[in-house]
């Protein structure tokens, strides 16, 4: 197999890896001070040139998929104060929303909210109304709202995949707000442009905020298992590649500090190494199976970590230096880590400045 061909496999698994975990970090946008319906434009092959004078069909019926949504499609101004700050301690900024219910629920980012000091929200006809959070997961950036009870319909939902690329475009300001399909149904929460691409963004699937929904309007959280660890999978390709004894499986190369995973000693590596493009941090553990599931590929560490447990015993093994070591631990509840709040963008602030937020993927 050669090298291009395998990194290519090799993206694709650490693609599939991560949105299964769902915890990375993406890059938000900056400052408008309006919100706006996304409507992604599925192709039409019977489309054909229209004559001189007369009116575009499609052209149409997004306008009226726009008129019928826009009301439920929100506009949020948030304030944030920094404490430790000796001057420009208040900071304003502004992101978008949607009504999913009409007891007054609205569906967001979580880095448009999360740890705002005031939050209001306007409707489509100017009214300001005050909001408060119930619910947000840094991890997912997803959000709840809830503001009075309004007499307006909510938007219907609809897909399910792990991650939506569109070429509809994202402007500053977008954050959190609805992409809709050609029927008007939201597929997606607009949450990021891709740097340095063209007219690329990226959109949180709907369905999956649909999933997590019950848990952040009852519990004001995502509950999940912390194991206290990341890394990459990796294979065969590798060994032969460097000729040194590996084996397949989750290669771990942070051990996050006061983890359960750390207080077992699970070992992060130390030796940082680039291959065709690609980075890894080597010399650590490489876990072979979870809970008895051999990591043999993306598919087999994706189903093994779904069946994971808050307060659950969790059995790793492990080949370090030639051999093989299980380690057993209880699972607590995952915690808010540094990077899953400190490296996040304002989005759209007023004043125009931005705090870039890095790529990481932790479980």
């Amino acid at each position: 197999m050669s090298i291009e061909r395998s990194a290519q496999l090799r993206c694709a698994s650490l693609v599939a890896l991560t949105m299964l975990i769902l915890v990375g970090k993406i890059a938000a946008t900056a400052s408008v001070s309006r919100s706006r319906v996304d409507i992604l434009v599925e192709p039409r092959p019977d489309c054909q040139e229209q004559e001189s004078g007369r009116k575009d069909e499609y052209a149409e019926m997004a306008t009226a998929i726009y008129e019928r949504v826009a009301p439920a499609v929100v506009l949020i101004h948030a304030v944030s104060i920094n404490p430790y700050s000796l001057t420009e301690r208040v900071e304003h900024s502004v992101g978008s929303g949607f009504i999913i219910d009409p007891e007054g629920l609205v569906l967001t980012n979580s880095h448009v909210v999360f740890g705002r000091q005031s939050l209001v929200v306007r409707l489509n006809d100017g009214t300001d109304l005050p909001a408060r959070l119930i619910g947000a997961d840094p991890i997912l950036d997803i959000a709840v709202l809830r503001i009075p009870k309004l007499i307006l319909p909510p938007i219907s939902f609809t897909l399910r995949q792990p991650l939506i690329q569109v070429d509809t475009p994202i402007n500053p300001g977008n954050s959190g707000g609805p992409l809709l399909n050609r029927r008007g149904e939201v597929v997606g929460i607009t949450t990021a442009t891709v740097p340095n691409a063209q007219n690329i963004g990226l959109a949180i699937p709907i369905n999956i905020a649909k999933e997590v929904l019950p848990s952040l309007v009852q519990q004001g959280r995502l509950i999940r298992p912390w194991l206290g660890f990341h890394g990459q999978f990796i294979d065969h390709i590798l060994q032969r590649w460097l000729r040194i004894p590996l084996e397949v499986g989750f290669l771990v190369e942070v051990a996050e500090p006061g983890s359960p995973a750390e207080q077992v000693d699970l070992r992060g590596g130390k030796l940082e190494l680039t291959i065709a493009g690609y980075e890894y941090l080597l010399g650590g553990d490489i876990i072979t199976k979870l809970n008895g599931a051999p990591l043999t590929t993306p598919e087999n560490i994706i189903a093994a970590l779904a069946e994971l447990r808050v307060g659950e015993t969790v059995n790793l093994t492990i080949f370090r230096g030639g051999e093989y070591v299980d380690l057993n631990y209880t699972l607590p509840e995952r915690p808010l880590l540094p990077g899953d709040i400190s490296e996040q963008t304002v989005v759209a602030p007023l004043a125009d400045k931005t705090i870039g937020r890095a790529s990481r993927f932790k479980f």
